[in-house]
């Protein structure tokens, strides 16, 4: 039955998303949800919503909600594109832009990446981290082709400069960077999409899921020029034409109009963030500098998959990658599932 298969098929390695047990409670901070509710303007939004009208088809351009982000962002209606979700979005990127094509990043990245240069057909250009899992700056913009890159990092958090991105798109003047800001609310630097305008090669990628606590909405959306955008629709309409749902225009464009609730909560996950570390830092962790919404963090003596087992047995899920042998990923969760996590870890330090 093996040839049943396509050649494709046969070449792939799926991507593994973070585990979700149902077989107890536990404090889940492995897949970067946002700890804190959607604004309560968005849940209201989203009953009015839920009505007769959810018989009939969604707005298949979703023009409301991309009237408002661009108005949000400061573009025209032609430099918006939506999607289910962002790892959609970054699918139909590799079709329009790398199928078929060399593209590089960064070696410890966004796991989805390697996928997609698989099923895609691109040759994964790596570059090697330097020591401490930070990114060679200098080997990434030595690349002469198109480049992805995830900002804040994942799954360590660093942070590119905005100034160094701009130096990425004045050396690959002929070639897409895709920046994928999945994280960027997270991190008090501002968002490369006010130099969209000024370079058509750049795409800026974005998720709801995050900063807007809309993980089980699933929307994505990118802003870059109208050349870019016009190929992601080309893809989308003859791959899945399928819009976001009804509830899905509403809640995102409600939530984009309530930014005072989703400051104050993304500085309460920044203010968690910092004091996670500290307290990890005291008793004998290493933990690298994150501007996300989660930390990478080593315990002497323990190896990632000996740490995710020993918090996993007590009800915390955590973030094993099983090719990172001493690091694990930690989502930043209330203060009060923070303070349990480094309880247990100084019982772990302790032995």
């Amino acid at each position: 039955m093996s040839n049943i298969y396509s050649d494709v098929l046969n070449r792939l390695s799926p991507y593994t998303p973070g585990e979700q047990l149902n077989d107890k409670r536990y404090i889940k901070l492995n897949t970067n949800e946002n700890p804190y509710p959607p604004s309560p303007k968005v849940i209201e939004a989203i009953k009015k919503g839920a009505n007769s009208g959810l018989r009939l088809y969604p707005d298949p351009e979703s023009i409301d909600l991309i009237e408002t982000l661009a108005d949000f962002h400061g573009v025209g209606k032609e430099n918006i594109f939506v999607s289910n979700g962002s790892d959609e979005l970054l699918a139909f990127a590799f079709n329009a832009f790398y199928a078929n094509k060399d593209v590089a990043f960064p070696e410890i990245t966004y796991s989805f990446y390697p996928v997609y240069c698989s099923l895609y057909n691109c040759k994964a250009r790596i570059v090697p981290m330097k020591d401490g899992y930070m990114i060679d700056k200098k080997a990434l913009s030595e690349m002469d082709c198109p480049i992805i890159v995830a900002n804040p990092n994942a799954p360590t958090g660093e942070l590119l400069e905005s100034e160094y991105i701009l130096s990425l798109l004045k050396r690959n003047r002929d070639n897409l960077v895709l920046v994928d800001e999945a994280y960027i609310d997270f991190a008090k630097q501002q968002s490369m999409v006010p130099y969209v305008l000024d370079n058509e090669n750049l795409l800026v990628v974005k998720t709801f899921s995050k900063s807007y606590c809309l993980a089980g909405m699933r929307i994505g959306y990118a802003i870059g020029s109208k050349l870019l955008i016009d190929a992601l629709k080309t893809i989308k309409n003859c791959f899945n034409s399928y819009p976001l749902d009804r509830l899905a225009q509403i809640s995102a464009k409600e939530a984009v109009t309530d930014q005072t609730y989703y400051n104050k909560i993304n500085q309460m996950v920044i203010d968690t963030r910092e004091r996670t570390k500290t307290a990890l830092e005291q008793i004998g962790c290493i933990v690298l500098p994150s501007k996300s919404n989660f930390i990478f963090v080593s315990f002497p003596g323990f190896d990632s998959y000996a740490i995710y087992t020993k918090f996993r047995d007590k009800g915390i899920l955590i973030r094993q990658f099983s090719y990172i042998s001493d690091y694990v990923r930690i989502s930043i969760g209330t203060d009060s599932d923070m303070d349990i996590l480094i309880n247990l870890a100084k019982e772990i330090m302790k032995k």
